[in-house]
């Protein structure tokens, strides 16, 4: 985005706010051609979406929590590729993280790598609902 002089907190803030999105718009509009059924068929799969990763993250969490490192890093494995899929940049590279931090057997790191992924995916579940999803 494109700012002009001299710079206005409101006009700062508004240019922040249109590139700090948690979806990157090309990716989720592929994703939209090639998966939804029409225009209005993106909300269902961004609905899913949500629902299915707020499921996932919370099972992630409950088996951190017992100690099974292993089944933390295959339920962060199964968003990040459907976050990936959908251009969601930060819940991806977030859950990418919780996996190597499974695989690399570092569990004290994953309570708040989790934590993290449940900020961002409020994040995305806001976007989502401004789209009318979610």
């Amino acid at each position: 985005s494109f700012v002009a002089k001299p710079v206005t907190l409101d006009a700062l803030s508004a240019a922040l706010e249109r590139w700090d999105r948690p979806f990157d718009e090309t990716a989720l509009a592929a994703f939209a051609i090639v998966a939804a059924d029409g225009p209005g068929g993106l909300k269902p799969l961004l609905e899913q979406f949500v629902g299915d990763a707020e499921t996932r993250l919370r099972d992630a969490r409950a088996a951190s929590a017992r100690g099974d490192a292993a089944a933390c890093g295959l339920e962060a494995h199964a968003v990040k590729g459907a976050a990936a899929a959908l251009g969601a940049r930060g819940l991806r590279e977030l859950t990418r993280r919780i996996e190597e931090a499974a695989r690399a057997r570092r569990p004290e790191d994953l309570p708040g790598l989790l934590d993290q992924a449940d900020d961002e995916l409020a994040r995305v579940r806001a976007d989502a609902a401004r789209r009318g999803a979610a």
